[in-house]
């Protein structure tokens, strides 16, 4: 059911007004239950309006969705809605996490080596470390391995060791361009130049 409102010389008074509220108005006058269910014509009567709302916008990123204050448009009662820009200190923190989760997501997102990809989540981390500093100490240790296409592959000493090189090569990679977008996110002064770094607008794609 569509939001009442009571209304008294153009100016709302209630908001989601209720059959509660409707006979502690009228003490005097008895009321069926389903009253607030009748004809728009019934209803003004005792100055109850219907609300009509407006489609929300859209998704925007670092913005809120807000109610605009409602408004009497050709007689009708109207609930609009739009987006408004945070403030620019939790915006900042926002672009903050979003560029902390991108370093995550690039070290996660797997490694090309030797023609095949690897996993990089964190335990596929781990494992390579550890592989790793086994073939370090023992030059015949070979490992099979599993490729991210469900595969198998043996990698042997030199191979693990390149593989371990790569996974740094990336997460070093990650971090450096985290520290990169963070300079740019603290050298910002306003929520548009905040809005406006590429890799901020484009995490509304993502």
């Amino acid at each position: 059911m569509s939001e009442l409102i009571k209304v008294i010389e153009g100016e709302v008074i209630k908001r989601n007004y209720s059959f509660k509220d409707l006979k502690k108005d009228n003490p005097t006058v008895s009321f069926p239950r389903d009253y607030l269910t009748r004809s728009t014509d019934e209803l003004a009567e005792f100055g109850i309006f219907l609300v009509r709302e407006e489609p929300k916008p859209a998704f925007q990123l670092l913005h809120r969705q807000i109610k605009h204050p409602l408004e009497l448009v050709n007689e009708e009662w109207v609930q609009s809605f739009g987006n408004s820009p945070l403030s620019f200190d939790v915006t900042q923190t926002y672009c903050l996490e979003i560029v902390k989760g991108k370093r995550r997501k690039a070290i996660s997102s797997g490694i090309l080596f030797n023609g095949n990809m690897f996993s990089s989540d964190a335990d596929s981390q781990n494992a390579i470390t550890i592989a790793a500093m086994q073939a370090a100490s023992d030059a015949t240790f070979s490992a099979d391995w599993k490729i991210s296409d469900g595969g198998f592959v043996t990698l042997n000493a030199t191979e693990l060791s390149g593989l371990f090189s790569a996974l740094n090569t990336k997460v070093q990679t990650a971090f450096t361009e985290e520290k990169q977008r963070i300079d740019a996110i603290n050298n910002c002064t306003t929520f548009e130049e905040l809005i406006g770094l590429s890799f901020i607008s484009q995490a509304s794609e993502e």
